[in-house]
């Protein structure tokens, strides 16, 4: 289980070229509206309801007329600043963990088990009293190892982040901000193309948290890092490396193009190699 916040209106940074003197043309920012979600899957692919806080004080209809395709189990919650609390987090495990993660009945008398991090949310004597008296062992990861460890965090958030922005350059195009409703919507979307079974069991695979424990995977992780972007690329396999950002990972790159010992290898790094050129040329010409 873990949290991950949403800016309306904030997409993926791009470069638009327009004509010059053209007014009509503006940059649209977002409104600066936010949403956050929290997201819980399980080991054997389970996929839980999300639920969605914004700020606000009180629920519109108006605002649930205009949902399209929402599943009846979604769950919404309002905050004076849009972010969770100890009273939500408590009414979370009740309504939407314990209900939608409940073993099958043979097994109800057994406990399971909650990875979450160290969110005060999380720790509170409230939630950790609910926490028991519904057979749930609550584990903490340790502090400052959230982004090695916790399964949403390695696997699931940054595709989720990565199609959300793509929907919202799409409408950022025909719309001058976007709202509440909007959000929910272009959401779901995501939640039901990205948040697969298989990706919910692939997110556990990635941290080393299975039935067969694979500590290495995530002592690998944490040496990585700690290595420079250089060091980082000369680690991954050839076709997982990126573009290079930085004078020394260039360098890098081209030393391992010319070590390739394959024409798919080399082509893939060609590519990086190209494409990092462009982009300091872009720069360049901007700054002239």
């Amino acid at each position: 289980m873990d949290e991950t916040g949403f800016m309306f209106g904030i997409g993926a940074k791009q470069h638009v070229v327009i004509p010059k003197g053209h007014a009509r043309f503006k940059g649209v920012p977002g409104n600066q509206q936010s949403a956050t979600v929290i997201e819980c899957i399980g080991s054997g692919g389970q996929v839980l309801p999300p639920l969605v806080i914004n700020a606000g004080k009180i629920h519109m209809f108006g605002e649930f007329r205009r949902m399209v395709d929402i599943d009846d189990n979604w769950s919404f919650a309002k905050t004076d600043n849009g972010w969770t609390s100890n009273a939500i987090a408590v009414d979370w495990l009740k309504e939407i963990f314990d209900v939608h993660s409940q073993p099958s009945q043979e097994r109800h008398n057994e406990w399971w088990l909650l990875l979450l991090d160290g969110h005060g949310s999380h720790v509170s004597s409230n939630f950790i009293d609910a926490c028991w008296a519904r057979n749930i062992a609550p584990m903490c990861f340790p502090p400052h190892i959230t982004h090695i460890m916790q399964l949403l965090d390695v696997s699931v958030f940054g595709p989720i982040a990565q199609a959300y922005t793509q929907q919202v350059n799409k409408i950022n195009t025909n719309a001058d901000h976007i709202n509440h409703t909007q959000f929910v919507n272009m959401y779901n979307k995501v939640h039901k193309e990205v948040l697969t079974q298989g990706l919910a069991r692939h997110a556990f695979s990635d941290s080393g948290l299975t039935i067969n424990p694979t500590p290495d995977k995530i002592l690998a992780r944490a040496n990585l890092a700690d290595t420079s972007e250089a060091s980082r690329q000369m680690l991954l396999p050839v076709s997982q490396q990126q573009t290079p950002r930085k004078c020394q990972a260039y360098i890098t790159m081209v030393e391992t193009f010319f070590n390739a010992n394959n024409n798919r290898d080399q082509g893939h790094l060609k590519r990086k190699l190209i494409n990092a050129y462009d982009e300091h040329s872009a720069e360049c010409d901007l700054l002239q």
